[in-house]
């Protein structure tokens, strides 16, 4: 059996990057089998010492950017009848972490999604 494995970069934090990716991805290799979504932003700082700029970062990258690559691929992957997604999300999702907030609401909104 002859596998080949693709690495593609992309600022998953931004809709239109994830998009063209999906684009550059169908025309390179076409469909895919298997999609890993795993990116993920720690601040690390509690709740009143963080920016809305941060906060916002950190629900798009760690839950926006997750919906945004299922957008993308899962259409094709209903299509052919086939396909895996796995999605990476942290146990702060589910236990939560004190000064992790953003981080924690982020993957809680991950986790739930998931859930479907």
């Amino acid at each position: 059996m002859q596998c080949k494995a693709y690495a593609y970069t992309c600022d998953v934090s931004n809709e239109n990057q994830v998009e063209a990716l999906a684009d550059k991805v169908y025309r390179e290799v076409g469909d895919v089998d298997i999609l890993i979504n795993n990116a993920g932003v720690l601040p690390g700082k509690p709740l009143l010492e963080l920016t809305n700029a941060q906060i916002k970062k950190t629900f798009a990258v760690n839950s926006m950017s997750h919906m945004w690559m299922v957008r993308q691929f899962l259409p094709r992957m209903l299509d052919r009848g086939e396909g895996h997604i796995a999605a990476i999300a942290s146990v702060a999702g589910i236990l939560g972490c004190s000064y992790l907030v953003d981080y924690w609401y982020a993957f809680v909104s991950s986790v739930a999604y998931k859930k479907f």
